[in-house]
């Protein structure tokens, strides 16, 4: 607890299958991440990544290999981009 922790994947999809029987909402001092290096993977990753419960999410964006448009609303639930 006395460390903040930052996971990234590639793949938030197989996020919540690998998560603790003890995670609940997520803990304090954990920040879920997905890399979205352009719109396509903004555009599957994101969505994703919202739906798994957790008090932190977070987006990398690197290497950005493209331009991303984000939709109004598009960040819901993300705290650290």
């Amino acid at each position: 607890p006395f460390l903040d922790w930052m996971i990234l994947t590639k793949r938030p999809e197989n996020i919540s299958s690998m998560l603790p029987a003890d995670w609940g909402s997520g803990y304090e001092h954990v920040s879920l991440m997905a890399s979205t290096e352009n719109q396509q993977c903004f555009d599957l990753r994101v969505p994703e990544l919202q739906r798994v419960k957790s008090r932190r999410r977070a987006l990398s964006v690197e290497p950005l290999l493209g331009p991303i448009v984000i939709p109004q609303g598009g960040l819901k639930g993300i705290d650290l981009v």
